[in-house]
């Protein structure tokens, strides 16, 4: 299958290759700190997985033996997939140290590409050196799998899976004329035809009766929290405001609560085939057009939307395993967006729960927000990770700067109240905390935190602290959390309906 977003750099002659493999064997390198020992020790014992990422950790080092090494063993296959274009980017950067012949090898490889791909190749090179010097930095922030829960479950009562829990979405009122609009839009049949966007309305005009599909987090006490937008068209409000009042049971593992993650179709997302065809033919005709012509199609992108086309639409006709295959297939081809979304699908089906980490790990290092986000949210709540506040920081601040929001209201979170004392920052979490003011002041979550940082301030205003805790607990009982932490803590803050003031 061809890969028509990757440029092409395989073409090489025999006498490249040879050259190129020579190359690599004869290299003498420098001597090496502590940690690049250890890498060294490892590639000498072929143990080269591990040894591969051991390189990986040390990119910030500006080290060049590394840069080679890395572009050594991408480019020979050793411990990772064999791409001569990602070998070519490592070799460039221990070029830019004229180290060994690395300088050799990147001409001899550009000067066998195709002429009209070398200006792509060689601009391509440059944009990725920074990210390939992040990836190395990212390297120290990989989560640990827990190994030993990985054949447990969390439950939701007596429900085999978290997609069999039945939400009060009130869909009922559905209908083309409810609000005016009408689906039989022939605007709207042909923008649908685009799944790669993510948390945009790229394709759709506002029609009704709206078509909504969202993922959100199930806290620890079963609540729906920071509601995402993967695709939607119509007026969507009221479906938002009534999923954010539903309840989950508990999820519980070892008969502990812990937090999980959602994703819930609504509105037209939710017709099975016989309303769709009954109710709305044009549009269920489209529907089937597009996944009969992204199905023949051996572009990775088109497989990838094909692979989301079959996943959001269960009505079509499907392989037994074909979502999976098709986003697997599309992830080992280095698309990003299949990374992000087999993996959230393997963990919402809680299998094969030690790959879902590693295509979320993979995802987050392509630089997508989202990624960055649900991975942090696993360092912090999955019982299949290894709990570590400081990589979840990490992992936070980059998905916050791209702007997202529920990244944000975490990190204000952990630089007040997390564990390690070493991760406090009140500065930090208060210019978070000013940063989503405008688009979170009706979040509960966001009031107690706001509280919080108010109380901890060094000119404390306890009764402006109150006063935003019990706003809290009101829209936090509302909309069905459990709320007795906050509670409790207004109880500590107050006595008598006064405010008590306390060293901390």
């Amino acid at each position: 299958m061809s890969h028509k977003n990757k440029p092409n750099c395989r073409s090489f002659s025999s006498r490249l290759v040879i050259f190129v493999f020579l190359s690599l064997m004869s290299v003498s390198f420098m001597p090496q700190a502590s940690e690049l020992t250890v890498a060294d020790d490892l590639y000498a014992n072929q143990k080269f997985e591990q040894a591969f990422s051991a390189y990986l950790a040390l990119v910030d080092s500006e080290n060049p033996k590394v840069f080679y090494r890395l572009g050594v063993m991408q480019y020979k296959g050793l411990g990772v997939q064999a791409d001569s274009m990602k070998a070519l980017i490592w070799f460039s950067l221990a070029a830019d140290f004229n180290y060994d012949n690395a300088n050799d090898i990147v001409k001899s490889l550009i000067a066998n590409v195709q002429p009209e791909e070398k200006a792509k190749i060689t601009a391509l090179i440059e944009r990725s050196k920074s990210s390939y010097k992040q990836q190395g930095i990212n390297q120290n922030f990989k989560p640990i799998v827990n190994e030993k829960n990985l054949t447990l479950q969390v439950q939701f009562d007596d429900y085999d899976s978290v997609e069999e829990v039945e939400l009060q979405t009130n869909d009922e009122f559905l209908g083309e004329n409810i609000y005016g609009g009408s689906l039989d839009s022939p605007d709207f049949n042909e923008g649908f035809d685009d799944f790669t966007g993510y948390a945009t309305q790229d394709g759709f005009d506002v029609i009704d009766p709206f078509f909504l599909i969202v993922d959100y987090d199930i806290e620890a006490d079963g609540s729906i929290r920071n509601i995402t937008t993967v695709k939607s068209s119509g007026k969507v409000d009221s479906a938002l405001f009534n999923l954010s009042m539903n309840s989950f049971p508990v999820p519980m593992f070892k008969e502990v609560p812990v937090a999980f993650t959602s994703r819930t179709y609504l509105g037209l997302a939710s017709f099975n085939k016989y309303r769709m065809r009954n109710d709305y033919y044009r549009f269920y005709k489209n529907i089937v057009r597009q996944a009969n012509t992204l199905k023949d199609s051996e572009d990775i992108k088109d497989q990838y939307t094909y692979a989301m086309t079959l996943m959001n639409f269960k009505w079509l006709a499907r392989e037994d395993g074909e979502v999976e295959s098709l986003f697997e297939q599309a992830a080992n081809n280095d698309f990003k967006l299949a990374k992000y979304e087999y993996s959230l699908l393997l963990y919402r089906q809680q299998k094969k729960t030690s790959q879902a980490i590693h295509w979320m790990y993979e995802a987050a290092n392509d630089d997508l927000p989202q990624a960055q986000y649900r991975l942090a949210r696993m360092l912090l709540d999955s019982p299949w990770v290894v709990h570590d506040e400081a990589k979840a920081l990490f992992w936070f601040e980059r998905a916050a700067s791209h702007g997202h929001i529920a990244a944000k209201l975490k990190l204000a979170e952990l630089k007040m109240l997390a564990q390690s004392q070493t991760l406090h920052d009140l500065p930090g979490a208060n210019q978070y905390l000013s940063d989503i003011a405008d688009n979170q002041s009706d979040n509960p979550e966001y009031k107690y935190l706001k509280a919080i940082a108010l109380s901890k301030e060094e000119n404390r205003d306890f009764p402006a602290a109150v006063k935003m805790l019990r706003s809290a607990i009101i829209q936090g009982n509302g909309l069905n959390w459990d709320v007795t932490p906050w509670q409790k803590l207004l109880a500590k803050w107050t006595s008598g309906g006064s405010v008590t003031i306390t060293d901390k």
